[in-house]
């Protein structure tokens, strides 16, 4: 959990909080969707963030594989827990 959440919020360039809320990391943003309301599986973010979706940019080959998968995790356990 405390890589996909340092993933999340500082290693992600630009960092997933800027558009995304999420209580688990303290983010408010307003351009994508909230995570809480979305709940998605950890299937559902990896593919987002290795191919984009709509106005978010594709992460593959900014992140590691072992960074998309950690931040998948997170993001789905975090929304998933409120």
């Amino acid at each position: 959990m405390e890589l996909g959440r340092t993933v999340f919020t500082r290693i992600a360039q630009p960092q997933c909080g800027l558009c995304h809320a999420l209580e688990d990391a303290g983010t408010t943003g307003t351009i994508g969707a909230k995570l809480e309301e979305l709940r998605p599986d950890a299937n559902r973010v990896a593919e987002a963030v290795r191919k984009g979706l709509g106005a978010m940019p594709a992460y593959a080959g900014k992140l590691t594989q072992e960074q998309i998968e950690a931040v998948a995790f997170y993001v789905s356990r975090a929304a998933a827990a409120n």
